[in-house]
């Protein structure tokens, strides 16, 4: 089940259930100033991680940040999607949306 919430120019995606306890990890996608250098990212990319997936699908027009929760076993994995894109460049464009990537704890 998929909750999202918007808040101004915020929007928050929850795709992890309560983890009883245990520190939730965050994708966080920013919006980037047109004049950072951007990589166009591939649909492969998008599509091979839910978290990256929704945080793009809620990057609207009005949109600067979307926060995607994600269950904390899936930590690593979305850590290594993310670093592995970055190393080709530390900002990204898809669907003419230009936007910068973190994993985050708690």
């Amino acid at each position: 089940m998929i909750e999202a919430v918007e808040c101004d120019s915020a929007r928050f995606v929850d795709l992890a259930p309560d983890g009883g306890g245990i520190q939730p990890t965050y994708l966080v996608l920013l919006d980037v100033d047109d004049d950072v250098d951007v990589r166009q990212l591939s649909s492969t990319e998008v599509l091979l991680a839910p978290e990256v997936q929704n945080a793009v699908a809620y990057f609207g027009e009005q949109t600067d940040s979307v926060r995607v929760r994600t269950r904390p076993d899936r930590r690593l994995a979305v850590e290594e999607h993310v670093e592995a894109m970055r190393e080709q460049g530390s900002a990204f464009e898809f669907a003419g949306r230009r936007f910068d990537l973190e994993v985050v704890a708690g």
